[in-house]
């Protein structure tokens, strides 16, 4: 019996580590604004962007804007793979704009926090703008 209470743990780490050097650890990035549209689209059929913000802080995140029907999508990474919110008024909390970048927090039961780094304060400031109706 106590064998096999301290092969548990070891079991235990076995698998762990066997997951990280896997790369079941890694988390999902965008390298191009049209992966980032690819994938909102397998949630959205037929989104159509105008502009499109990928983050420069690792790309685990990017923004998309919808000019003909006023919409803004955010995608962001959950582990491996992309999470996809097409956001409405109220769904933007805790909106906060610093120099380049932009953080907010989704108003949902996952309580997301989504946090961009951009090119220039520019656009971040636009980003900002876009999104603060929707707090």
């Amino acid at each position: 019996m106590s064998i096999m209470i301290m092969i548990a743990p070891v079991g235990i780490l076995f698998l762990i580590g066997l997951t990280w050097v896997l790369g079941g650890m890694k988390e999902a990035a965008f390298t191009a604004p049209e992966e980032a549209l690819e994938r909102f689209r397998q949630d959205f059929f037929g989104f159509e962007a105008n502009d499109i913000a990928v983050s420069d802080n690792g790309g685990h995140a990017a923004l998309l804007h919808s000019s003909n029907r006023d919409q803004i999508g955010v995608c962001f990474s959950m582990g491996d793979n992309f999470a996809t919110r097409l956001l409405r008024a109220g769904d933007v909390a805790d909106l906060e704009h610093d120099g380049n970048a932009v953080r907010f927090r989704l108003h949902e039961f996952t309580g997301r926090k989504v946090a961009l780094s951009f090119d220039d304060t520019e656009q971040a400031a636009a980003w900002a703008g876009r999104l603060s109706p929707l707090a």
